[in-house]
Formats: structure tokens, C-alpha cells, sequence
């Protein structure tokens, strides 16, 4: 099947998505239309006399954030975000969220169609095949995608800005696209090991210097003060670690995340309809040092397998490899880290799983059908009144641990044959 066919579908199926998504209020759109109407005001009150828009809204402080109640930062996401989100407001949120609908659509295409030609040039791929590998991740990330449209959230520029990192030749434009994407979810910022191991100084520098750029902007167009700047952060990432909570504010909610799993087996919540895994009841801090241990072991794992490519297998492993393969290890460890990780966040897979559906399905059939299986057949819509039981189970993580597992394992033994 060629890839404009897949394409075909993708947009036939998105059509029919966006006629339910943008007529509706309770979508993460919502949240990105109203920063950029504040941004424009340059001021925290924003009037929100469209009736659409007022029919989804109980009551709006002026500083309250119209994503969710608990949110304490009227941006979402740092201020700088903003401004690619200032167009839309001019626009009534009807139009507005259509337009952003199909902005989301073509990052994706964009992505996809960056990563085929990146593949074809450096892999040495054929065009034939790579049709193939990106008709498989399209059908195998189709959830994750369909999840990201109903929600009109970010992720697909998150994801396109990742792309234009690993196959950017040039610094800049890696160092400003993984800036973005840090604005976008801080998480990302693991990404820096990646650059320390392989001794990329100059491009985290450069990273570093587009950051304090975008801090910088809002000082100057928004007449923000550094202390009030600082506040906003804050709030942010507090938001992003889990709140002021220590934990995620609906433990109830089952986040395919590293925090959600471990809260959902060593605590138990009284006010909360209990899960089917509290098999032990700690305290939160005794829970929390387990979540940071877990977290830790995994990423030291990565960084010394990481370090061992890169100095004992460096003549057996191309550099292409390596840099594709640990970008992408790096990058998906920054979804399931965020104790708020959603299931439309894992559109982030797409690149691993290029990289396992090109270098060796065959070698790892029977893993590579079980990480599907985890990640495709265990929706709600598959396992109906069975979801709540399987959905605490995590199987969407363990599928993304269960890809990173192999696509190692490949490459290792990839790196044997020679």
C-alpha cells in the first residue's frame, strides 16, 4: 500500500474527526486559544464573548487558566508557547480550533514525511520499504493518534519538533526545536544527557542560549517583570511535577506514567473507589522515594548502555544508528516520567517504532506482537467493561518498556554480526 494512500486514509478519518472535536468546548484547544487572546490583550483578563466558547466555561477568574480548575498558571505551558498560539485568537473558537485541527494534521504528515526521507538518505532504505515501515506505525500508533485529534492537543508539534532535531545537519534549528519542545514539556530536558554522552557541547550551548531567548521575549513584548516571570515558571512546574500535591491530583485517573503505576500499587486512597493493585499502603513520601528510585534506575540504564554504543561499539554501529536510537530512548523516557502523562503523549512512539518496524521485525516477532498488543488492543473500546480492571495495569507503559527493550536487543544484535 504506497504512502499516499495511507495518507488518503489518515485524512479521510481525520475529516471525520474534526466535524466532533472542534464543535466541542472540552478540549485542550481551549486552554492554547485563550493564552493567545491573552497574550494579544497582554493581560491576564481576556473578554470571552464568543457564546461557543462561554458555553464550555462555569466561571473564569482572571487568572485561572480555562484548561482546569487546579491549573494556577493562566498560560498552560510557558509564556513563549503563547505566541504561536496568539494567531488562532483572532479567529472565533469555532474557526480558530478547525484551524487548528488541520495545523496538528500536517505536523504529523510533516513528521512522518521528514523521518521516511531521513530514513531513505541515511539508512539507505529503498522507497518500497519505507512506505511499508511508515503504513505499520501508522496502523500500530493509530490509537495514540485518534486520542490526540479528539483532544486538539499539542503533540504532534512536540513530536515534529523532535523530528527536525535528529535530522536537522545544521545546530540552530536543532538547538531551537529542542528548546521548543523543553517550552512545551520540560520533561524532554533528559534530552541533555543525550547530548552530554555523545559530547555534543556546542549544540547543548547553542540549546541553552535559544532557551534564555525564550525566557527573555515575554520580559520585553510583554512587559512582564523578571519576578513575575519567575512566578509564572513556577506554577508551571509545579504543575507539571504533579501539583502541590506530590502526586497527580485525580490519583483515580489511570496515567499511563511511572508516577500513576507506582501510586496505584504501594498507596490507597479512601475517598477513591480502590484499583484492583493496592497492595500496600505507604506514606507518600516513602511512595515517592520509590517513584524517584524507578525512575533513576531506568535512565541510568539507558546512559550506560548509551555510553557503551558509543565507545565500544562505535565501529560496529554507525553513528546515524546510535544517534537515531538514543534520541528516540531519551525522548520516550520523557513521556512516561510526567506524573500527568496522557495516552495522546504517546504519539511520541512513532520514531522508535520506525526504527524496530525497519531493523528487524522478524528477529523480534513474538516481543514485538506482545508491545502491540499491550499498546493497541487494551483501549476501552476493545475491553469495554473490562477497561478499568486492564487500565490499571498499565499495559500502555509496559508496551513502551517492552519497545525500548527491543529495539535495543536488536541493535546489540545487529552490532554482533559485524
Amino acid at each position: 500500500m504506497s504512502l499516499k494512500l495511507v495518507f488518503g486514509i489518515f485524512i479521510f478519518v481525520a475529516l471525520g474527526f474534526s466535524f466532533k472535536s472542534y464543535n466541542e468546548t472540552n478540549t485542550d484547544f481551549r486552554a492554547y486559544y485563550v493564552a493567545g487572546k491573552r497574550i494579544v490583550a497582554k493581560t491576564f483578563q481576556t473578554s470571552f464573548d464568543d457564546p461557543l466558547l462561554i458555553s464550555g466555561v462555569a466561571k473564569i477568574t482572571s487568572r485561572q487558566s480555562m484548561y482546569n480548575s487546579f491549573e494556577s498558571t493562566p498560560f498552560k505551558y510557558p509564556i513563549i508557547t503563547s505566541y504561536l498560539f496568539s494567531p488562532f485568537s483572532f479567529f472565533n473558537y469555532k474557526l480558530g480550533s478547525l484551524v487548528w485541527f488541520f495545523a496538528c494534521q500536517t505536523a504529523l504528515v510533516l513528521s512522518l514525511f521528514l523521518l521516511r526521507n531521513y530514513f531513505v538518505d541515511q539508512f539507505k532504505i529503498s522507497n518500497e520499504k519505507m512506505n511499508k515501515v511508515i503504513f505499520l506505525t501508522y496502523i500500530a500508533m493509530f490509537r495514540f493518534y485518534l486520542y490526540d485529534m479528539k483532544n486538539l492537543q499539542v503533540n504532534f508539534f512536540i513530536l515534529l519538533g523532535f523530528v527536525i532535531f535528529v535530522v536537522s545537519e545544521n545546530d540552530w534549528p536543532k538547538a531551537t526545536f529542542l528548546a521548543l519542545v523543553i517550552s512545551f514539556k520540560v520533561f524532554p530536558l533528559v534530552l541533555f544527557l543525550f547530548l552530554a554522552v555523545e559530547k555534543k557541547w556546542k549544540l547543548m550551548g547553542k540549546t541553552v542560549i535559544v532557551g534564555i531567548f525564550f525566557l527573555l521575549v515575554p520580559l520585553i513584548s510583554y512587559q512582564f517583570s523578571f519576578l513575575s516571570l519567575m512566578d509564572e515558571m513556577k506554577h508551571y512546574l509545579q504543575f507539571m511535577s504533579g501539583g502541590q500535591h506530590l502526586f497527580p491530583a485525580d490519583p483515580s485517573y489511570i496515567h499511563p506514567s511511572i508516577d500513576s503505576l507506582i501510586v496505584r500499587i504501594f498507596m490507597i486512597f479512601p475517598d477513591i473507589k480502590p484499583s484492583c493493585i493496592n497492595l500496600f499502603s505507604l506514606s507518600p513520601q516513602v511512595t515517592w522515594v520509590i517513584i524517584l528510585l524507578v525512575k533513576m534506575i531506568i535512565i541510568a540504564m539507558i546512559v550506560l548502555i548509551h555510553f557503551h554504543f558509543k565507545n565500544k561499539l562505535q565501529d560496529k554501529v554507525s553513528d546515524d544508528v546510535r544517534v537515531y536510537l538514543f534520541s528516540s530512548l531519551y525522548f520516550v523516557y520523557s513521556l512516561f516520567i510526567n506524573p500527568l502523562a496522557w495516552k495522546h503523549a504517546y504519539v511520541g512512539l512513532t520514531p522508535l517504532l520506525l526504527y524496530i518496524f525497519h531493523y528487524g521485525f522478524k528477529q523480534s516477532r513474538v516481543l514485538t506482537v506482545a508491545s502491540l498488543f499491550l499498546l493497541i488492543f487494551t483501549s476501552k473500546g476493545v475491553v469495554g467493561n473490562y477497561y478499568e480492571v486492564v487500565g490499571h495495569l498499565a499495559p500502555v507503559l509496559w508496551g513502551t518498556l517492552l519497545l525500548m527493550f527491543i529495539s535495543l536487543r536488536l541493535t546489540i544484535a545487529r552490532a554482533s554480526v559485524f
